[in-house]
């Protein structure tokens, strides 16, 4: 991949740091050169996991927290917001970068300002993001997430929280994806405001498959899959050139997005842009809705 001009990775999972080689891999990524980043859960069974992560000296190292105590374990666990919450201090006094990850549900949204307060004291970012209803979030969560227009209401309220915490980078209207589907696709000259998905990052699963996005070895569709980096010879140009599944794709998502521009009055202003993997997990879902739209515009991919 470095040969490939590759030079951001962020390694996440599962638990990245239950592969008992994960130490050697993401050193190795360092010394090649790369923008190294991690997502976790914080919760070690290994004492010594802490101090390896702050020898990695990571770009940014993300702790999922989605939410108090009572919200977070019952996503994550009984008794793991504590767990989380020692190691976010441990890499925090280690001078790790930090970010927190958190889920947006109904919950959350009478925790999110105490959420703020705390990341503020260890992390200089929090992200809080839409839930997907893939994998155990569509058996666990299908009830506790927002509505499209409760998850306006979040926005407008996250606005005036943001404005309390200078210091801390606060992230929601799912800015990252809005980040690199507008303003880096502009100065590429790429279309406005398309999902990222296949135009501005990979995913590499453990395996070796290639998708377009992290969450489409979920959806269980065969055309969401792109090659695999070992078959490939170790090289993404090849697929990320010429693979038919992968145009396909992207025409799809140039076409989707194009239809939200010409015909959703939200689009750009409640609405910060579409997911493609909400769009295409249409078909998993009752009824074929997009939880975080309320148009129900045809599905052609």
């Amino acid at each position: 991949m470095r040969k490939d001009n590759i030079f951001d990775i962020r390694f996440t999972g599962g638990e990245v740091t239950q592969r008992p080689d994960w130490f050697p891999i993401l050193k190795h990524a360092k010394d090649l050169g790369f923008s190294v980043s991690l997502n976790t859960n914080g919760v070690f069974s290994d004492s010594t996991v802490i101090d390896k992560l702050v020898s990695l000296d990571l770009e940014q190292i993300t702790i999922s927290i989605d939410g108090l105590k009572e919200t977070h374990d019952f996503i994550r666990g009984k008794g793991n917001f504590e767990r989380a919450l020692q190691s976010l201090k441990e890499l925090h006094k280690g001078g790790a970068n930090l970010r927190i990850n958190t889920l947006i549900t109904r919950p959350l949204f009478k925790e999110a300002e105490s959420l703020c307060e705390l990341a503020s004291k260890y992390c200089t970012e929090i992200n809080f993001f839409n839930t997907r209803l893939i994998g155990r979030a569509k058996k666990y969560l299908f009830n506790k997430i927002l509505s499209f227009n409760e998850l306006a209401r979040f926005n407008k309220f996250m606005d005036g929280i943001a404005s309390k915490y200078p210091n801390l980078n606060i992230l929601y209207r799912e800015t990252v994806t809005t980040y690199n589907s507008i303003k880096e696709h502009n100065q590429l000259g790429l279309d406005w405001g398309r999902c990222p998905a296949g135009l501005t990052r990979f995913v590499l699963i453990s395996n070796g498959d290639l998708y377009g996005c992290g969450y489409f070895p979920y959806l269980k569709r065969e055309d969401l899959k792109l090659g695999n980096i070992k078959e490939e010879g170790f090289t993404l140009l090849n697929v990320w050139r010429y693979s038919p599944n992968l145009n396909d794709f992207r025409e799809f998502n140039r076409k989707r997005t194009l239809e939200c521009l010409k015909k959703c009055s939200a689009y750009g202003i409640k609405c910060p842009g579409m997911c493609i993997a909400d769009e295409l997990n249409r078909r998993n879902l009752s009824g074929g809705i997009n939880p975080y739209c309320f148009k129900k515009l045809k599905i052609n991919f």
